[in-house]
């Protein structure tokens, strides 16, 4: 069995950095699969600076990849932005 575990969280809790991280690890064997990383613009916590960047790493049984972007919630309020996909075979 396998589960994700979120470890680090910057700007939970009502935390307002300028520089905030987010790491999601697996914990356990990871079934097989298609996976899909997204980023979710969550709120914008300083006025006049939407769209946000991101830079996603992403480590798929040793081979690293990164994804820079920029993301905003559009005009139906959907935020979730895709990343990338991934196979696990």
């Amino acid at each position: 069995a396998c589960s994700l575990k979120q470890d680090v969280d910057a700007n939970a809790g009502g935390y307002n950095t300028e520089t905030p991280v987010e790491n999601v690890t697996t914990i356990g064997q990871v079934p097989a699969g298609t996976y899909r990383v997204s980023v979710d613009y969550f709120s914008q916590h300083r006025p006049g600076h939407d769209p946000s960047g991101y830079a996603v790493r992403t480590v798929v049984r040793g081979n690293e990849q990164y994804f820079e972007g920029r993301v905003r919630s559009d005009e139906t309020g959907d935020s979730r932005h895709l990343v990338t996909t991934f196979e696990v075979r």
